[in-house]
């Protein structure tokens, strides 16, 4: 098909993906925390809660995460590219990548396994669905470095038919079992026999119960699984007889995942329940963390003992210290806890003209704004004021009342919702509200609430823009359409009541059209029209006086129009109606057909900020139009293989270290990319845009320069921090005002740096170090013009505010002075005292810098021989 241009964008990730799926990893020393995302490991501080890197390397989804037990700065990282990398996350380096050729879905490491590794591989080769059963096999990695970074290995089975994923498998006391559930069975395999098929096979119970996870004592022979029923189940003796079992029941859903504390004093178990459920070994009594806000589906703890990560399927990682939340890592919100099926997301997307952030449904009765550039939720509008409640059966889960459309207007002003409730038992509920924006608090304040706003399902809510037209402010009006054949006018009027200032929202109309459905509706960008269409018929009203203008028909009636909007900016004259078939573009000024094309159209999307629209069809081709001729100015074939729901065109985010380029920059774009950008939402809630290859490639070198720094480079400041960073600016700047003579940079700055930045493992023994870094302390042997320092701000301002005591002491010591000064201009200084001989034959000094001199002279350094003696002693 052609085009105007030759360009090709690409699709590129930008958040969304699953920050809950696999178990979040801590590292040795609690300050991180691993956590797989699609086909990333994303790294954030356990301190601040902030994102801190990624690690690129994975050609598909990771599966698993893990610190190397031997190297404790390296990471050991699963993939269903069938590969296992070897990172060291601190430099943000690939070291090694072991191929396989099969996918990978779990991955289990052991201090006392040195070159071995568990890894989940498929039942049957050449499947990637990590919902069906597995094997677990040993690969043993080479002894010997090998200089190439790809290493191939082998995976040898010792278990079939295992639960794959993290929670299918874990390793015993000391590496000397594994341990893996399918169905009601355990299996437990000694590391030391490496036969195929060598485990013990144990029976739970009740066998009519599915076990879900399973996690073994760090340090006792103990294994610990959780069923679909809710219990927790203790397996002990194990490794002599026939294991003793002993249960607790306390989960009414299934338990989701369960876990012991590194020392083994503590097991956790959570479930649907929302609650962390702690219980201490060899003993019946339990804790309970509860209202945690979400179902919880994993549970980590850090090395230490010091913090606990809660997987909530919300898609938010709650850290924990003791029993209180010490930070929330929270991903694009998931408001399906089930996760049963395609993503639902009645609202679909739209933008807040205040913070640019995409809103859309959030968890269960919210509105989550997120940020697309930093792939960051910003915050959650609460609009229900309802608390998720867990079902009684996982079957059957409760209907909650949904957010199921909403609208912003132009400026930001104001924002309307519905929320509806249908559990097809009870009459449904339905409520519209307004919400006005607060400049103080920067947040949206509800104003009113109708309740029963029409008779069944609305479909469309839109708010007109109030912006200034002919020097008039237009009034805010929204309008509203409804599966009961009407649509609504509502306008902001005086409160009824006397005694109140307030304005609240009314209908001033309903509106209908020979009895037809009307499905979508739209302001024109002035607010002077409202276009509503009703079956194949668009119907042209006048929102102030609410009376008909015109109506337009396209089409046949088993053909209804879908969608419409009016254009924007030079096109505002236009309106674009489409249908499951076809686009037809109207010219409002001649009231005729502008131009018609046959299309299969499964998403219109609007470019507010231009004159164009974009059109996806079934099989996610993606054709880009300009409202004024039925030329496609881009199109592009198969942008994803997963089923696109929902796109949108966003604002653009101007990077200030990009270029500007000029006419050949601009040509190097994609269309739209001078004003918007286009993002795209799959069922799987993952989140992409269509760039040009110049703006992936000016990202892929913002994110070298700024994402693949050092660890520590890129670490969030923790509060403290920042407050002591501010009050040391403050100092510098008041240092700066002093008339004295400063040292550019301390001695010995470089050394300190270059020995605290490299790993420890790397370094020499710290004898070796000794010599050369007190060297690096001392000022150069040949310097001729040696800068005093003075430490006390006193001293720098001045004599004249100095007791005459001070001034007598000084008289004293000028005979002395004079004493130390030889013939040949040298000053004398003695040894004892650590002093040097400076040539200042050819320096002329003030009185001012002869006492400041003389001062320095008398300093003694005699505290510093017991340091000295103790270091090297």
């Amino acid at each position: 098909m052609a085009t105007s241009t030759e360009l090709v964008g690409r699709v590129v990730v930008r958040g969304g993906a699953s920050l809950v799926k696999r178990r979040p990893v801590f590292s040795a020393d609690s300050k991180y925390i691993f956590v797989c995302s699609g086909e990333v490991i994303r790294v954030f501080s356990v301190a601040s809660g902030e994102f801190v890197t990624e690690l690129w390397g994975h050609r598909n989804e990771v599966t698993a995460v893990r610190v190397n037990p031997l190297i404790q700065l390296q990471l050991f990282s699963s993939s269903l590219d069938g590969t296992i990398n070897l990172w060291d996350y601190a430099d943000g380096i690939l070291l090694k990548t072991f191929t396989l050729g099969l996918p990978l879905f779990g991955l289990l490491v052991h201090a006392d396994l040195k070159n071995k590794l568990y890894v989940q591989i498929p039942q049957d080769s050449g499947k990637e669905d990590d919902e069906f059963l597995g094997k677990l096999a040993i690969v043993h990695l080479p002894s010997r470095q090998s200089s190439s970074r790809a290493v191939p290995v082998q995976a040898s089975p010792v278990i079939n038919k295992i639960k794959v994923g993290d929670r299918g498998t874990a390793i015993g006391a000391g590496g000397e079992y594994v341990a893996a559930i399918h169905g009601s069975k355990l299996k437990v395999v000694f590391t030391a026999n490496e036969e195929e098929n060598a485990e013990s096979v144990y029976l739970s119970e009740n066998r009519s119960s599915v076990l879900t996870c399973v996690a073994c004592h760090p340090t006792d022979y103990a294994i610990a699984t959780g069923n679909a029923n809710g219990h927790v189940t203790l397996w002990r003796n194990f490794n002599k007889s026939k294991p003793v079992l002993s249960s607790e029941h306390w989960h009414s859903l299934r338990v989701e995942d369960v876990g012991f504390s590194p020392e083994g004093s503590y097991l956790y178990s959570v479930g649907h329940e929302c609650t962390l459920v702690q219980w201490q070994y060899n003993s019946k009594h339990r804790d309970f963390i509860p209202r945690l806000g979400a179902p919880i589906s994993h549970v980590s703890c850090s090395h230490d003992n010091q913090y606990k990560a809660l997987c909530l399927t919300s898609n938010a990682i709650i850290v924990l210290k003791v029993d209180k939340i010490k930070q929330k890592i929270q991903g694009l919100s998931f408001g399906d806890y089930t996760r049963t099926g395609p993503v639902c997301i009645p609202t679909g997307l739209t933008t807040d003209p205040h913070t640019k952030a995409l809103v859309l449904n959030g968890t269960p009765g919210h509105l989550q704004f997120y940020h697309l550039q930093q792939d960051k939720l910003l915050y959650n509008l609460d609009i229900v004021g309802e608390n998720y409640i867990s079902p009684e059966s996982l079957d059957k889960p409760l209907v909650n009342t949904e957010v199921e459309r909403v609208a912003f207007d132009a400026e930001g002003a104001w924002l309307a919702t519905i929320e509806r409730r249908d559990d097809k038992e009870t009459s449904m509920e339905m409520r519209l509200k307004f919400w006005g924006f607060d400049k103080e608090k920067q947040s949206f304040k509800l104003n009113t609430v109708i309740e029963s706003p029409h008779e069944s399902q609305v479909y469309t809510l839109q708010l007109r823009s109030t912006k200034e037209v002919d020097g008039f402010l237009n009034d805010p009006l929204a309008v509203t359409t409804a599966n009961d054949k009407k649509f609504k006018v509502w306008r902001l009027l005086d409160d009824e009541d006397v005694n109140s200032k307030m304005k609240t929202w009314n209908c001033t109309f309903v509106g209908s059209y020979r009895n037809l459905q009307p499905k979508d509706a739209s302001f024109c960008e002035d607010g002077s029209l409202l276009a509503v269409s009703f079956g194949q018929i668009i119907t042209i009203w006048d929102p102030d006086t609410n009376e008909l203008k015109r109506t337009f028909c396209q089409g046949t009636p088993d053909d209804p129009i879908e969608s419409l909007y009016f254009g924007h900016g030079s096109s505002s004259c236009h309106l674009v109606a489409s249908t499951k078939g076809s686009i037809t573009v109207w010219n409002l000024l001649t009231c005729s057909v502008l131009w018609n094309v046959s299309l299969g159209v499964h998403l219109l999307i609007e470019d507010p900020l231009s004159c164009m629209f974009a059109v996806i069809d079934i099989a996610n081709n993606l054709f880009v139009f300009n409202t004024s001729e039925p030329r496609i100015i881009y199109a592009q074939k198969s942008l994803l293989k997963q089923p696109i729901d929902m796109a949108i065109f966003t604002p653009l985010v101007k990077n200030n270290q990009s270029s500007d380029g000029g006419q050949s920059a601009k040509e190097s774009l994609l269309p739209w990319e001078h004003v918007s950008q286009l993002y795209l939402m799959t069922r799987k809630q993952d989140l992409f845009s269509l760039v040009s290859e110049r703006r992936d490639q000016e990202e892929g070198k913002e994110f070298q320069s700024h994402g693949q720094m050092s660890l520590h480079t890129n670490l969030q400041p923790t509060p403290f921090a920042m407050l002591l960073g501010r009050e040391r600016a403050k100092d510098d700047e008041e240092e700066t005002g002093l008339d004295a003579v400063r040292i550019q940079g301390a001695l010995g700055t470089a050394s300190v740096k270059q020995m605290l930045s490299s790993p420890a493992h790397t370094l020499p023994p710290a004898k070796t170090l000794c010599s050369s870094f007190l060297k690096t302390m001392l000022p150069p042997a040949g310097d001729s013009h040696t800068r005093m320092v003075q430490s006390d701000s006193e001293d720098e301002l001045g004599e004249k505010d100095e007791s005459d005591k001070s001034d007598m002491e000084d008289d004293a010591h000028h005979t002395e002075h004079a004493q130390l000064m030889n013939q040949s201009g040298q000053v004398v200084k003695s040894h004892d005292q650590g002093y040097q001989v400076e040539n200042v034959q050819d320096i002329h000094l003030s009185d001012v810098e002869l006492h400041k001199l003389e001062k320095a002279a008398r300093t003694g350094f005699k505290w510093m021989k017991p340091v000295f003696k103790d270091v090297l002693s």
